[in-house]
């Protein structure tokens, strides 16, 4: 029975949870898959962590950095900056592979 319960919460904790957000220079991005060894993992981004208030150029990152950790940025989330009409340019560097529909 104890090694059953060992066995179950190895699963729950080794297994990235749904959801799982980060807030970096103001831009929040959504967990795709977890780091592993030295291979970064990726993320997704999804907005900014709050509607803008003034003019602002908007540039997304290759790579982000959370406690340590490497995430490559591989895509833009649907409708992530619908509405933000404070945004003066974009700029999208090379390691961005998607942009899902409305991103803009």
């Amino acid at each position: 029975m104890n090694r059953l319960l060992s066995l179950l919460l190895f699963i729950a904790f080794s297994v990235p949870m749904w959801g799982v957000t980060y807030t970096v220079d103001n831009l929040l991005y959504e967990l795709v898959t977890s780091p592993s060894g030295s291979t970064p993992g990726t993320v997704k981004c999804i907005g900014f962590d709050k509607d803008l208030t003034t003019n602002t150029a908007l540039s997304i990152p290759h790579v982000i950095t959370v406690n340590g950790s490497s995430f490559y940025v591989n895509t833009i989330a649907n409708s992530a900056f619908v509405g933000q009409t404070k945004i003066t340019s974009v700029r999208l560097h090379y390691g961005i592979k998607e942009s899902e529909a409305d991103a803009f």
